[in-house]
């Protein structure tokens, strides 16, 4: 990884001559905004977002993180204008001193809070956020993938990330060495679990008066030539370079402001969690109502459980299940594996340990036979008082016990017995298969 100097001056377009990096407050001075325009932003957070003042939603007010926020620009026009809290991080501190004054200028400095910080660093203290603006600070990360992995796990499941970047159309020939095409900037997107929803394109010239900020950018280049000779040659190149970006900018590469969200997340076996719960078999994955969970990962899981550390962890690592990690098993197992809550926690690492002997598949298999049994037993012999202890029987007993004893139970009941004397029957002969094995069939809630 870049030293943050480096990485300042990549994104400052200084060709990582981090000599320019003491001068860059003077030879910007003339500048507020430093990247991506506020008019963008606030429009494409008036169509995601739920922004006060809108038309289309209700009035909450999105948290918005702003990295590489330069002078403040952007967060201090959205929070005028959506009334939306914002936390700005650039690294250099005259910059946040500018963003804290216009704060105070338009009003909203108890909405907008500033800081001097390697965002890199900053964004592992950070809590989650509902937007996240990422906008023309170049390779501040090695690359996109890398900034949006560490990125996502701050942001809602609901949130978006708005990014500033150039790209060159995939038929371009012309090279840079910052610069990707198209197809790579999109292939990082999606290996990070990101999605592209939105993009507003323009040249840059739409935005700005290149112009202007090239005259602006000369003038104060050669007022500190003047005043530090010695150091000509690097305001000199430091200005040329400048010229030289504003061209490409203009004509050879498209810029882009672009609405980023996390792909929707579902598992393929959602039966089997991905911390090692038997889903298929807990009694929430059998209501129905308003209550019912569609098991790890299946559908609208997000929507019941929104803030699953497990589920985060393993999108993060790539990983379908706790047990394909090199940290398995972690911190989180600790005391998880004798407290109990709508299921029985107590054969998780049992149970990973025969997917990790046996395979996946056959494990799938017999857990697909056991929610098989399980269904049948609450259509026919549950008595309205039962579920908790059919699921807990079928999921601590192993497959053939769970066999044995619906055998037992096929030839002890007539059809046509009363459901509470079928009822009663099914529990005894759980009950002594499980004495059998001791095996205590009650929920460990301590």
């Amino acid at each position: 990884m870049k030293t943050l100097e480096e990485s300042i001056a990549a994104a400052m377009d200084a060709q990582q001559d981090v000599a320019i990096i003491p001068f860059l407050p003077y030879i910007l001075q003339d500048f507020w905004g430093l990247g991506t325009p506020a008019e963008i932003v606030i429009k494409l957070m008036q169509k995601h977002c739920m922004v006060v003042g809108t038309n289309n939603h209700s009035s909450l007010q999105p948290c918005v993180l702003d990295l590489g926020c330069g002078k403040g620009a952007v967060s201090v026009k959205l929070a005028a204008a959506l009334k939306c809290n914002c936390y700005g991080i650039d690294a250099i501190p005259e910059f946040i001193e500018t963003a804290k004054e216009k704060a105070q200028e338009y009003g909203v400095d108890t909405l907008c809070r500033f800081e001097v910080g390697d965002v890199r660093k900053k964004i592992e203290e950070l809590d989650r956020f509902d937007v996240i603006i990422f906008g023309a600070t170049g390779p501040i990360f090695d690359d996109y993938y890398t900034a949006l992995t560490a990125l996502s796990q701050h942001l809602t499941d609901k949130g978006i990330v708005i990014i500033e970047e150039a790209y060159m159309d995939d038929t371009n020939t012309f090279q840079h060495p910052l610069i990707m095409p198209r197809r790579e900037l999109l292939s990082q997107f999606q290996q990070a679990g990101m999605k592209l929803i939105d993009e507003t394109v323009g040249n840059y010239s739409e935005f700005a008066d290149i112009a202007k900020e090239v005259e602006n950018i000369t003038i104060r280049c050669n007022e500190l030539k003047t005043k530090y000779p010695e150091k000509s040659s690097l305001f000199e190149n430091y200005a040329q370079n400048q010229v030289s970006e504003y061209d490409a900018l203009e004509n050879e590469m498209i810029g882009a402001v672009m609405v980023l969200k996390k792909k929707d997340y579902q598992r393929t076996y959602p039966l089997l969690s991905a911390c090692g719960l038997n889903c298929g078999l807990c009694p929430r994955y059998h209501t129905n109502g308003a209550s019912k969970c569609p098991g790890c990962g299946g559908e609208d899981f997000l929507t019941k459980h929104p803030s699953c550390g497990v589920l985060s962890c393993c999108r993060r690592r790539m990983i379908e299940y706790c047990y394909e990690c090199g940290e398995y098993p972690c911190k989180k197992y600790n005391g998880s594996i004798t407290r109990d809550s709508f299921t029985t926690c107590r054969n998780m690492l049992k149970d990973f340990e025969k997917i990790k002997t046996h395979g996946l598949t056959i494990y799938q298999s017999e857990l697909n036979q056991k929610v098989q049994i399980l269904c049948d037993l609450l259509e026919n012999y549950n008595d309205g008082r039962r579920k908790n202890f059919f699921c807990i029987a079928v999921n601590l007993l192993e497959l053939e016990d769970v066999k044995e004893v619906m055998a037992h139970v096929s030839q002890e009941l007539s059809p046509n017995l009363p459901i509470k004397e079928k009822s009663m029957i099914a529990v005894r002969l759980f009950q002594t298969m499980a004495d059998k094995r001791d095996v205590v069939l009650k929920l460990h809630k301590k």
